[in-house]
């Protein structure tokens, strides 16, 4: 669950449970503002927007997610994801020894941890390699080319997936645009986030308003993703989300956080990105590291 909740952003998911609503006040403790700057200020919900409109035309992304739940506890994944032709590399990792808080979130980060799975996706091919444990038993061929769907036959680059369908990590401007709808949107000063000054805008998402504006979409495949998204929102049994984005002096989101309580305990998400449009390809796994998720299955059916 815990890999799900980053997921609304880099997944299409977000893991939780119980069904109370959070309150909206509560939040982690967060560094001191830095001083205002005196830059010309622009409405909150065009900034927002704007930030979101440069994060769905990326050429290439790198972004880093911590992601917490009460029964899951911490999980921390690395994507990088390249547009056109489309390709993904993510790597999943265990939770670990509680280390250093997340900078915005509360969520405490891990030093080095074991690799819980990685997946790659070149050429409208998937392959995925298990944690350590299961890379041992596959000996030289740690790899697995997995038997999915072959691309889109609609024009767009992003394989049909299939099965993998909501496991997969998606172009995370979609989760951050919906900050832009939020009935209490405001600027909340500006902070310094890995160095970068930023402006800091702050929000309440509810699940029922972010549906009811998904009914007005007009564009399908957009409506689709929104409603997907929503959708495992929904699963958490949080009616609201906490909602907290940073955005950098060219106008891109440098981090965005959610969270929300639930019976159980807290969920949360921290997004960070770490790289936009910088020049860089996704290789697939060599060949001779790879095995075929066919050739495994006709040994389990002989």
């Amino acid at each position: 669950m815990a890999a799900a909740i980053g997921s609304v952003l880099l997944c299409g998911g977000v893991a939780g449970c119980g069904s109370s609503e959070p309150g909206a006040e509560e939040r982690p403790e967060r560094a001191a503002p830095s001083a205002p700057t005196s830059a010309p200020q622009v409405a909150p919900a065009t900034a927002v927007r704007e930030a979101a409109r440069k994060g769905e035309a990326f050429t290439t992304v790198h972004y880093r997610t911590l992601a917490q739940t009460p029964k899951d506890g911490l999980v921390t994944s690395d994507v990088t994801m390249t547009a056109a032709p489309f390709s993904l590399s993510v790597t999943h990792y265990a939770p670990g020894e509680p280390g250093e808080p997340g900078e915005n979130t509360g969520i405490e980060a891990t030093a080095e941890t074991p690799i819980l799975g990685e997946m790659r996706i070149v050429d409208g091919a998937t392959y995925v390699k298990g944690d350590a444990e299961t890379t041992a038993k596959l000996g030289d061929t740690p790899w697995m080319k997995l038997d999915v769907s072959a691309p889109r036959k609609d024009g767009t680059s992003e394989p049909d997936l299939g099965r993998l369908k909501g496991r997969t990590p998606k172009n995370p401007a979609i989760g951050a645009s919906f900050l832009a709808e939020s009935h209490d949107l405001r600027r909340a000063g500006t902070e310094t986030i890995m160095g970068v000054s930023t402006t800091h805008y702050r929000g309440t998402l509810s699940t029922t308003e972010l549906r009811k504006n998904s009914a007005t979409t007009k564009d399908p495949a957009r409506r689709a993703s929104r409603e997907e998204a929503i959708e495992e929102f929904e699963k958490t049994g949080a009616k609201r989300f906490s909602t907290d984005m940073w955005i950098d002096p060219d106008g891109f989101t440098k981090q965005f956080t959610m969270s929300a309580t639930t019976p159980d305990g807290p969920v949360a998400m921290e997004l960070t990105f770490l790289a936009h449009n910088e020049g860089f390809s996704i290789d697939p796994p060599p060949a001779d590291q790879i095995t075929h998720e066919s050739d495994h299955s006709g040994q389990s059916n002989g």
